[in-house]
């Protein structure tokens, strides 16, 4: 997929986001220096989301942006007002790619939505999740089980040897030995 760039919507002229979702910050004078265009670093934030801080000359502060919101508003037309909110398709909130190609199709991962269809979608995703993890949990329960009932047919077929002795029979020792025990010997 190329790279293509485009001006962040509210920072035209300071700062450009690429449909990969880096961002860079564009040449500019600053007081009595000039800045030279640079890609910017981002970290996440508490919920996982990727964000930057973008520097605000008309207010001089920093503005706190979320990437995958800033990338939608560069790249996917909103038609539809009551869809606020970007959802990423696949759930997974580090992944912040678009095709502009193909913004509807499997290259890109985001989308504008209703904070009702976010939610929904969202629940849905916990819902695959938590039966996913179930299911993981049953296999784990079944071997557990499994090992469970191993260790039971051990005890069993230890006690059998022991009763077997106690009756004046002789048993084999285990680990190899060839010694024949009998009951009398074990009090010696």
């Amino acid at each position: 997929m190329e790279e293509i760039w485009k001006d962040v919507v509210g920072f035209e002229g300071l700062y450009q986001i690429s449909n990969l979702g880096r961002l860079i910050s564009l040449e500019r004078i600053h007081t009595d220096r000039t800045i030279g265009e640079k890609i910017l670093k981002y970290r996440t934030n508490n919920k996982g989301y990727i964000c930057i801080d973008l520097y605000d000359g008309e207010t001089k502060t920093n503005k706190k942006k979320l990437v995958h919101r800033l990338m939608a508003e560069a790249f996917i037309p909103n038609s539809d007002k009551n869809k606020t909110e970007v959802n990423h398709k696949n759930g997974i909130r580090l992944h912040n790619f678009i095709d502009p190609d193909d913004l509807h199709g499997a290259g890109t991962n985001l989308e504008w939505s209703t904070p009702k269809d976010n939610l929904d979608d969202r629940h849905k995703r916990q819902k695959d999740f938590k039966a996913m993890r179930l299911a993981e949990r049953g296999v784990k329960a079944e071997e557990k089980e499994e090992k469970k009932a191993e260790k039971v047919e051990k005890e069993t077929k230890a006690e059998t040897k022991i009763e077997k002795k106690s009756k004046g029979g002789s048993i084999k020792e285990p680990k190899g030995l060839n010694r024949i025990y009998s009951f009398k010997d074990l009090f010696r």
